[in-house]
């Protein structure tokens, strides 16, 4: 299978909002291809409203696996994001590839994502690193009712201490 959608432009807002809270999708593309059990994606996109504007890049790779599983790993993932009242641009990069699994049995959901580093820079000097431990959601039904448990410990470092400056109330 090889399936490939381009959107040029889309426009979308919630009925009676202002013309500010319009999101606007520009560029949008996401290719497929592969077999069920093996599938490869990539996207690209802008999107911006009246002050914000964003960038996605993406490449993944997955598929089905043995008992309606699936699992996916996440290769490279590049997120700008820019709000025009104030300088400069904020970027999230995804420093190795993140492994994620889905299990589903009648009475059990689960979710797992592999230990991750999500590096990020701002529009002052300076970058920080968000690493993450192994991730688990599980949902289980239990005499009828549902229970839901996450589980993952995470830390920020080499946060700089400048971009705090951006977000005072006097900027």
């Amino acid at each position: 299978m090889t399936a490939s959608v381009q959107v040029p432009r889309l426009d979308w807002a919630e009925a009676g909002a202002p013309d500010s809270a319009t999101w606007r999708l520009r560029d949008a593309q996401v290719d497929v291809s592969g077999t069920p059990a093996a599938m490869v994606l990539t996207t690209q996109a802008k999107a911006e409203n009246n002050t914000q504007r964003l960038r996605l890049e993406a490449k993944a790779q997955g598929g089905r696996g043995a008992g309606g599983s699936w699992s996916a790993q996440i290769d490279s993932t590049r997120l700008t994001v820019q709000d025009t009242r104030r300088p400069g641009v904020w970027t999230a990069q995804l420093a190795d590839p993140v492994a994620v699994l889905w299990k589903q049995t009648a009475a059990t959901q689960t979710l797992e994502g592999s230990a991750g580093n999500l590096l990020l820079t701002g529009p002052v000097p300076g970058a920080a690193s968000v690493a993450w431990q192994a991730a688990r959601w599980t949902q289980t039904a239990v005499g009828g009712q549902l229970r839901s448990q996450w589980n993952t410990r995470g830390r920020i470092t080499d946060l700089p201490m400048a971009w705090l400056e951006p977000f005072s109330p006097t900027q």
